[in-house]
């Protein structure tokens, strides 16, 4: 929270010092170029009325001359009668408010009169034309509570926090006046400890206690019309006029305004400080490029404008490392209505046309340069190369979108060196598209997904799997991507694509099932009598373990199996007659939980039946056949003939005749 009442420690020079400094801060001769510097010296500026007249923390600055204050005395504020506002140091360092005229410091606290208690009016920040001021104080209570004031050479008014508000330590600060007696600062809104302390610019009216609520943020400076110039809640600096409080669109605080809402202020995009006059320029930028001082400069801001431009500023000399005051003249061109912003318009199409107009509000002719346009923007201007004094000419801005997001330029019309740029900016929609080459898939197999954004575009990947698959990080605005999951789900993915300020999201969906167990198994041979042996092969797949049931009579069959294999099983068990066995293998996914089974069936047949009329092997046959050549060799007789033996063999009794 700033607490621009506290009181700062101003080293002072003596007054020798001053006097010889002054001296050597006698403006520069007449230039060729408007916008050279004058050097006032080792002293910090805090405002400058229309004479040209700078008001100095350590004197008043007039035609070349500095004029220091009486000892003890900071100056915070100047009129346009050299009147100055700030405080008074004494012995003990204790500071009041206290008011400069004419050689004269007249101490206005620290205690002044008030209902029921003492006020304090330790520090003057802010005067008009009119003699008011107004600074900040405490109330000489137990809570010590911090207030803005406004003193008209009577009495003291003190503006409170905003209605509602729980009493705090720190109500509020004042911090710019006019001569109507409207004051501007800030104010406590909420003191939520939860929440936090809120503060609000306002304008507060003294002859009808009126507070005007101006949103979050703080007014520093205050014209003849009730406009307030401060920064808001984004630290941006602002302006408020007829009811609206338009952000200046850069980072700073507006410190002055002048009569037709010229503003100057600290920040910028360079830091440097700036000057607006319907767009913000850099205060570096309307420094000659050939100015002798310009290299040497640290700047720290500016601090206040007169009607006619001429800006008032704060640096330090980086060669002797002492801060000094400068004055500048800004340029007299003016732009309205200021930066453009076009509405969304697709790409390859053309905008309806916005215009620029550029006021000479000096009172001389102007040199202009050609102007200038970048980005997805075309203008046409009735500009010439110069402008007389009061007189006007425009440029006609079209925006022709080549990409899509946001779109952003800037026109350039040159004036006496110095180049003031306008912003534009304009929007495209952002179309973006994702789709998968499946809306299934089995874990660990890919997916390929496609996807196409308006050009321009950046775009970032994102699912909703917890695992490295593939989709994450940065894309370009087009291409095609595989994607694999190693689990089982419904998985989400996503791509973002933005361009400038817009940003647009498409997703889709893939359903990821686990891969199916499958098990083959086969028997070789598949018909066996008791004794025989067969063999098994079995093949599975997505498996993790195999387990076997089944088979015939201790076979070693039953048990774990690995998931593919072979084993050979004997069967020792004798049918009675053919009997068929069933063999199983079921296979199991311990990722998956899923199952496969398999079987393979072998016939298993009785040995053949001995004796009964059965019929002859060939060994039999030939150990027969033996035996009968014997007998017949034996008893003298030729031997049977085999047409003999074949009855025998037909008949199926095994003898032969006597």
């Amino acid at each position: 929270m700033r607490t621009p009442y506290k009181r700062r420690a101003i080293p002072r020079l003596p007054d020798v010092i001053l006097c010889v400094a002054a001296l050597a801060a006698s403006p520069l001769p007449a230039a060729a170029q408007a916008n050279l510097l004058t050097d006032i010296g080792p002293y910090t500026a805090v405002g400058i009325n229309n004479a040209h007249h700078v008001g100095l923390e350590q004197g008043i600055y007039a035609n070349g001359t500095v004029t220091p204050f009486p000892a003890g005395f900071t100056g915070a504020a100047i009129n346009a009668s050299d009147e100055v506002a700030g405080e008074l140091v004494d012995a003990q360092a204790v500071g009041t408010s206290a008011f400069y005229v004419n050689g004269t410091v007249t101490d206005i606290g620290p205690f002044l009169p008030f209902p029921d208690e003492t006020v304090a009016v330790t520090h003057a920040v802010g005067l008009s034309n009119s003699g008011l001021i107004v600074g900040n104080g405490n109330l000489n209570n137990p809570d010590s509570t911090a207030y803005g004031y406004l003193y008209d050479s009577t009495h003291v008014t003190v503006i409170n926090s905003f209605p509602g508000v729980i009493a705090a330590q720190f109500q509020s600060s004042a911090l710019g006046v006019n001569d109507s007696g409207q004051v501007t600062g800030e104010a406590l809104k909420t003191d939520d400890v939860i929440n936090g302390v809120v503060t609000d610019a306002y304008i507060y009216d003294s002859a009808t206690s009126a507070m005007t609520d101006l949103g979050p943020g703080a007014g520093h400076a205050i014209n003849a019309n009730g406009h307030v110039t401060g920064s808001n809640a984004v630290g941006h600096a602002f302006l408020y006029s007829n009811g609206k409080l338009t952000d200046l669109g850069s980072a700073g605080v507006g410190m002055a305004i002048n009569a037709s809402d010229r503003i100057v202020g600290l920040g910028g995009t360079d830091g440097s400080g700036f000057f607006y006059n319907g767009v913000m320029i850099d205060l570096s930028s309307l420094i000659d490029p050939g100015d002798p001082l310009k290299p040497f400069l640290k700047f720290q801001g500016a601090v206040g404008i007169s009607d006619d431009r001429m800006i008032v500023f704060n640096a330090m000399d980086t060669r002797t490392q002492i801060n000094h005051a400068y004055l500048l003249q800004a340029p007299s061109l003016d732009v309205a209505p200021g930066p453009l912003v076009f509405a969304s318009q697709p790409i390859g199409t053309i905008s309806q046309a916005q215009t620029l107009t550029f006021t000479n509000a000096g009172t001389a002719s102007l040199a202009l340069g050609a102007i200038t346009i970048s980005g997805d923007f075309a203008q046409t201007n009735t500009c010439g190369t110069t402008l007389a004094a009061q007189d006007s000419c425009t440029a006609t801005v079209e925006y022709q979108p080549t990409a899509g997001g946001s779109r952003i330029g800037s026109l350039t019309i040159v004036s006496a060196r110095v180049s003031i740029v306008v912003p534009l900016s304009g929007s495209t929609p952002i179309t973006v598209s994702l789709t998968p080459s499946a809306r299934t898939t089995t874990a660990g197999t890919p997916v390929t997904l496609t996807w196409s954004a308006t050009q321009g575009a950046s775009c970032t990947a994102t699912s909703d799997s917890t695992t490295a698959d593939g989709w994450s990080g940065s894309l370009p605005a087009s291409g095609n991507r595989p994607v694999t999951e190693t689990s089982a789900g419904d998985y989400t993915y996503e791509i973002t694509c933005t361009a400038g300020s817009q940003s647009v999201t498409a997703q889709t969906q893939v359903v990821v099932n686990w891969p199916p167990v499958s098990v083959t198994l086969a028997a070789s041979p598949t018909t066996l009598m008791a004794g025989q042996a067969a063999t098994l092969t079995w093949t599975s797949k997505n498996a993790t373990s195999c387990m076997a049931s089944g088979g015939g009579v201790n076979d070693n069959w039953p048990g774990s199996r690995a998931t593919n294999g072979t084993a050979t099983v004997t069967e020792a068990f004798v049918p009675a007659s053919q009997v068929t066995l069933t063999f199983t293998l079921t296979c199991t996914s311990s990722v998956s939980n899923l199952s496969s089974e398999a079987t393979a069936k072998i016939a298993e047949v009785p040995p053949p039946k001995s004796g009964g009329g059965g019929a002859l092997d060939i060994r039999t046959l030939i150990a027969l056949l033996g035996i009968l050549a014997v007998r017949w060799a034996v008893v003298g007789r030729p031997a049977p003939r085999l047409e003999r033996v074949d009855f025998m063999r037909r008949q199926g009794d095994g003898r032969s005749d006597p």
